[in-house]
């Protein structure tokens, strides 16, 4: 598997695990609310110290994390991209100065085989 390939999919992965994981909060807290709603009680009632900070907060930092992780992932896609983008076009410059500026002589267009030039042997290029 190649860099880019890998990164693409790291890139979805960890996506898909933020994404994840943040509909699971969303649900869970959705729950906690409507059982505290059931106990007539509301969120702003409750002492401080029942609502674990370190807790919440570890929860709260999994996705934001796993986010973040993805962002990272997709620049070094792009960057692996942009690369691949340089590479095609080294090489498709190299092929082009193969070739003499004025075009191809007489003698060295009978060499290119018709067929690779998408013609039947026999045929001209307007007998299309």
């Amino acid at each position: 598997m190649d860099a880019l390939k890998a990164a693409q999919m790291l890139r979805l992965m960890l996506f898909t695990m933020a994404r994840t994981t943040c509909v699971v909060l969303a649900t869970a807290l959705i729950l906690l609310l409507m059982d505290l709603t059931v106990e007539n009680t509301s969120i702003f009632d409750m002492p401080m110290a029942s609502l674990p900070s370190a807790g919440l907060a570890l929860l709260m930092g999994i996705p934001v994390g796993l986010f973040l992780l993805s962002c990272a992932a997709s620049l070094w896609e792009e960057k692996l991209r942009e690369r691949n983008r340089v590479r095609e076009k080294e090489c498709l410059r190299e092929t082009l100065e193969r070739f003499p500026p004025s075009g191809l002589s007489g003698a060295a267009q009978r060499r290119i085989p018709r067929r690779r030039a998408g013609l039947r042997p026999g045929r001209s290029s307007t007998d299309r």
